[in-house]
């Protein structure tokens, strides 16, 4: 459990820019589906399986694709102190931390002030929140939990937390792993009024998986791979929001992946937009059934659709600075299908 102290923000975050944090893990990894729809969990490195498509990445915040344009120096991070979830964080952990040694008697429970990096694997660190200063040192996770979030995505048994979201599962092994513990805690405030623990123990085999996602993140940086197979558009249009009108036209016709995409995106568009409209259909027939209500139960479900009013105001008029973006990205075929 190598530790590195750090004196400043600055110092912390250019440690963390040279590692995978246990709250980046979960950005390694992606879900794959068979036709059947058989599910494989691979890192962003791993070849899926023949017929297999992607559906999505691990974290809900960030993708792996983008994480590794961050480490590498394509683009810069996020600021953390325009993200709200984080500033929250930094409030509400101090008063769920005292909550928690009161509710379970955790008088050993501490605030860790220092990266822990993996004693074997180059570039695997973490920022702990907190440790129960006891043998092993277990890492203590804490989360601000919607309840409506924790109904449908958490499993409790009494008080106690049995299963937790994927992200979160790989963020506290991750955890395990640099703390070099047999377990961790994971602390849940749900709806703001409940109080929730689970214990996690040290799993093997994830700890195996990070080991394997975290060593070839690291060498395709050194080598300049991108993972080009799980790329998506928000992180690619951020690496080239400027553009360049005086390029010349690319020509890629020997390219045949390209086109390969390019029908690709076409027939899932036209698949998206049938949803859509079949979406709206639906909606629409259930709002007509609520009418001027505003809630509905019914045998199986509770309905809401609120009735909001926002005061009227006077929007100043303001200078527009010049900005320069990419428009939307459209595909015309040159010939007939």
């Amino acid at each position: 459990m190598p530790a590195l102290a750090f004196k400043s923000e600055a110092e912390w975050l250019s440690i963390r820019e040279l590692h995978v944090g246990g709250s980046e893990v979960a950005s390694l990894f992606y879900t794959w589906q068979s036709p059947s729809g058989e599910a494989r969990v691979l890192h962003l490195f791993e070849d899926p399986p023949e017929g297999f498509t992607l559906v999505g990445c691990c974290s809900p915040f960030k993708t792996g694709y983008r994480l590794w344009m961050e480490k590498s120096g394509q683009v810069e991070p996020d600021p953390l102190d325009e993200n709200e979830r984080v500033q929250a964080g930094l409030f509400l952990e101090p008063a769920l931390a005292a909550w928690a040694k009161q509710r379970w008697s955790w008088a050993a429970m501490r605030k860790v002030r220092r990266y822990l990096t993996h004693p074997e694997v180059p570039g695997w660190g973490s920022s702990l929140d907190y440790e129960i200063n006891e043998p092993g040192r277990p890492p203590v996770e804490f989360k601000n939990v919607d309840g409506g979030s924790f109904c449908r995505n958490w499993i409790c048994d009494g008080q106690d937390i049995t299963g937790l979201p994927l992200n979160y599962a790989l963020q506290v092994q991750a955890q395990i792993g640099v703390a070099e513990a047999s377990h961790g805690w994971i602390v849940a405030c749900v709806g703001g009024n409940q109080l929730r623990r689970g214990r996690i123990e040290r799993h093997e085999p994830t700890q195996e998986k990070i080991t394997g996602a975290v060593s070839a993140f690291w060498q395709a940086i050194r080598d300049g791979k991108t993972p080009t197979a799980v790329a998506d558009y928000e992180a690619v249009a951020e690496l080239h929001r400027y553009g360049d009108k005086g390029l010349p036209e690319v020509d890629l016709s020997q390219d045949t992946e390209f086109d390969r995409l390019c029908n690709r995106y076409r027939r899932l568009k036209v698949h998206a937009d049938k949803v859509e409209v079949a979406i709206s259909n639906v909606k629409g027939r259930l709002a007509a059934r609520l009418g001027d209500a505003t809630r509905a139960v019914s045998g199986g479900f509770k309905v809401t659709w609120p009735a909001i009013t926002r005061p009227a105001k006077q929007i100043p008029a303001r200078w527009q600075e010049e900005l320069t973006y990419r428009g939307a990205l459209l595909i015309t075929p040159t010939k007939e299908d």
